[in-house]
């Protein structure tokens, strides 16, 4: 398990950059596994699967880095 945010702003800030502007966003349901983890996460205790931290590329030492499986909504 790891813990991709120090705080709800942080959070904030990547759903903001990644989720909000994803193709695959939340619609009332999930369509992306990183999303619906970071999102119950939020809600429990900050963790995600270590599956979900190696799809984000959890190594990155910024905290607003891009999503690698972000799929940019169509203008």
């Amino acid at each position: 398990m790891w813990r991709p945010f120090s705080s709800g702003t942080e959070f904030a800030d990547w759903k903001e950059n990644n989720c909000k502007q994803c193709a695959k966003g939340y619609d009332n349901n999930w369509h992306c596994d990183i999303e619906y983890a970071l999102d119950y996460a939020y809600v429990t205790d900050g963790h995600v699967p270590d599956e979900i931290a190696d799809r984000m590329e959890k190594e990155e030492k910024e905290y607003l880095w891009f999503c690698p499986e972000k799929e940019m909504k169509e203008a």
